[in-house]
């Protein structure tokens, strides 16, 4: 299978007055418009259409397995990530990563990524995007420094960029204000103190591509984290005649051909999609791209349900998942590092605490967690996913269970506790029930069948709120 195409879509599914079930599902039509001369054509979006008569889990597995086979390009184990934004926002600096680096060596991540912050006049969400030279005031020796300090460490190097936007207070805009998204008779939006570059213009593509390759040709760099913080609210785009209401899909046509003549040109590259938060997670995205940046919400506990949706159509591989400084900026929840640690270990797992402030107790479980992630992760990011129910008059257990070839795991979690229902009874799926299976669950050794495990099922108890448990359990 060629390229999933294209962003701009539409879904609908509706049922008649008579009965029947409707599905439309094509270009989204919202503003949408494109003329075709005689002879031309267009490709309209491509649809993954499937039936099973198994069920929701099959259905998911499916999407799994077809997306990994056909549409992820680089299939190798993604490497654990450790990320500055959350440590320190637009406060970066040469010092101050470096010493970050050093923790993030420390603990055990194999790659350092640095976010939002480092170019330009980069202070604040007011200006920087579009002036994408390296800020000498935060990194007087250059990106080098940096770069150098972390392959010493035996880590990878990855860096943040918005190549799609502008802020109106920098030299970029200053020059060619007539290089974002507008309409003369109306005066622009600006979200997030940013406009929309014009991607429909060759000289914008070409701008954003050259700056990257440089970028990409210059320093050692082995991952871009793409973001994209704000919609298209004005869809001008004169340059396109009367074609202009086709820039809803020449746009992200443009993202899809600058990404893919970059990682053309530079293989070893992964790509992150990133749209604040997880806005651009869709298959098509997922042809150019390696990685999905799941959630601007990194709280533990909602994590749960925001990795269980995402898992029901999309390869867990690609959900990149972070453990957090509490409390969370968000929701405010102070949740264990513990829990944490194993509601992120449940995908492509990340980090982006302040290491610099953490406890050596807390910087032990990072260390003794991410070991433990790096045993585990084939089975996470290769393995069949399965949602698992406790018995229903029990704790709100959340369940989820990974199985790959002969290995399974186990992952339980009790956000809280209630007075009386403390056990939970779980049957286990995608086991051979002729084969026997051992694990050490709260430090006992135990063999069972798969028959058992998946009729009878297991007995599980934990403790208090925000209680985890991840199981690891082998064929044997």
């Amino acid at each position: 299978m060629s390229n999933i195409k294209y962003g701009n879509f539409k879904g609908v599914v509706e049922q008649t007055p008579y009965g029947e079930t409707l599905v439309q599902m094509g270009i989204n039509d919202f503003d949408f418009l494109i003329y075709l001369e005689n002879g031309q054509s267009i490709e309209t979006p491509h649809m993954v259409i499937g039936y099973t008569d198994k069920g929701l889990e099959s259905m998911s597995h499916n999407m799994h397995d077809y997306a990994n086979k056909y549409i992820l390009k680089n299939k190798e184990i993604r490497p654990v990530l450790y990320n500055s934004w959350e440590a320190m926002e637009f406060k970066v600096n040469a010092k101050e990563q470096i010493n970050l680096a050093k923790f993030a060596k420390e603990i055990g991540t194999e790659l350092f990524v640095v976010d939002d912050g480092w170019f330009g006049e980069r202070h604040s969400t007011k200006d920087g995007l579009g002036d994408w030279y390296v800020n000498e005031g935060k990194f007087p020796k250059g990106l080098e420094e940096l770069i150098k300090e972390v392959k010493n460490m035996d880590m990878k190097f990855g860096i943040w960029f918005e190549p799609e936007m502008v802020n109106p207070l920098t030299k970029l805009y200053k020059e060619h204000p007539d290089w974002i998204y507008q309409f003369d008779n109306r005066e622009g939006n600006l979200s997030r103190d940013q406009f929309v570059l014009n991607m429909t213009k060759p000289e914008v593509k070409e701008f954003v591509f050259n700056m990257l390759d440089d970028y990409l040709t210059k320093y050692d760099i082995d991952y871009i984290k793409w973001d994209a913080n704000r919609p298209i609210s004005e869809p001008g785009a004169k340059n396109l005649g009367k074609q202009e209401r086709s820039l809803w899909l020449k746009h992200i046509e443009a993202v899809y051909e600058i990404v893919d003549k970059l990682k053309e040109k530079h293989s070893n590259v992964l790509f992150e999609a990133c749209a604040s938060g997880g806005g651009r997670i869709d298959l098509g995205m997922l042809t150019h791209f390696d990685d999905f940046w799941t959630s601007d919400n990194t709280d533990a506990y909602d994590r749960l349900f925001i990795q269980n949706s995402y898992s029901h159509i999309y390869p867990i591989k690609a959900m990149r998942a972070w453990v957090t400084d509490c409390p969370n900026f968000l929701s405010k929840r102070v949740i264990p590092m513990e829990f944490r640690f194993d509601s992120s270990m449940m995908g492509t797992l990340g980090v982006g605490c302040n290491l610099l402030k953490l406890s050596e107790e807390e910087l032990n479980i990072c260390k003794e967690k991410i070991a433990k992630y790096k045993e585990i992760r084939h089975i996470v990011q290769e393995g069949k996913f399965y949602r698992l129910q406790g018995n229903l008059v029990d704790n709100d257990y959340h369940i989820f269970e990974y199985v790959n070839k002969d290995e399974a795991l186990l992952f339980v979690f009790l956000p809280q506790s209630k007075v009386g229902h403390r056990f939970t009874t779980i049957k286990l799926r995608g086991l051979d029930e002729n084969k026997n299976y051992k694990f050490n669950l709260f430090g006992q050794d135990v063999v069972k069948s798969g028959r058992y495990l998946m009729n009878h099922g297991l007995t599980v108890k934990l403790e208090g709120d925000y209680a985890s448990l991840v199981l690891y359990i082998k064929e044997v």
